[in-house]
């Protein structure tokens, strides 16, 4: 299994409800996507590489102000999240965490989805995180996994099956099951102690903390 804990971390600030972003000023690498731009500025934060198409940016911000700016057309088959996901992957990042990825659009959330799952396929582990929201998102690997208070826990099989899914600590564990993306049984689980450690043998999968209301 894929062991995450030596990987050298890339942060990554898209466009959706970015919330507080404040604690990612030590990242060894940090891009802007579009819109993510502007939540960057407003944190004091000054991006290594700035990309997308910027259809969604605000026209105040002058992006002739920055070095590293990538601009790709509207007309493209990649989402602006996409481009940063395999352009970390190009510099050698293996750890990605993202965001903006939560709110906004429901189909940018869920391309933001497929975009990690494509990280995954490629050894990374993609951390999506928002005020509200967590998720983890990984292939072929075992995550150790903190417990944020108020929050549930769940995990979704994103490729069309995940085997060998364990979790230890848990109200409900399991060792070495079936997910299936068609079949949401790894709904609202429960913590036991302060963290839990989730592994899959084969297949991607989304372990997700959600805040409850």
């Amino acid at each position: 299994m894929t062991d995450f804990h030596q990987n050298r971390k890339c942060c990554i600030i898209t466009g959706g409800d970015c919330g507080n972003i404040s604690g990612i000023s030590g990242s060894e690498y940090i891009i802007a996507c579009d819109k993510g731009l502007q939540y960057a500025l407003k944190s004091s934060l000054v991006p290594d590489i700035i990309i997308g198409d910027f259809d969604s940016i605000d026209g105040s911000v002058d992006l002739s102000l920055f070095e590293n700016v990538v601009r790709y057309p509207k007309e493209k088959d990649d989402t602006d999240t996409l481009l940063a996901i395999k352009h970390a992957l190009s510099e050698g990042f293996r750890t990605i965490e993202i965001y903006g990825a939560f709110g906004g659009r429901m189909d940018h959330f869920i391309a933001n989805i497929q975009a990690c799952a494509y990280a995954a396929d490629r050894s990374a582990l993609c951390l999506l995180r928002s005020d509200d929201e967590l998720a983890y998102v990984f292939k072929d690997a075992s995550v150790e996994i903190k417990k944020a208070e108020g929050f549930s826990f769940s995990m979704f099989s994103l490729s069309d099956r995940c085997l060998g899914v364990s979790v230890t600590d848990m109200k409900y564990p399991a060792d070495g099951i079936a997910l299936e993306n068609t079949f949401p049984v790894g709904i609202s689980n429960e913590f036991l102690g302060e963290r839990t450690t989730v592994s899959v043998e084969s297949g991607i999968l989304m372990v997700m903390q959600s805040r409850m209301r």
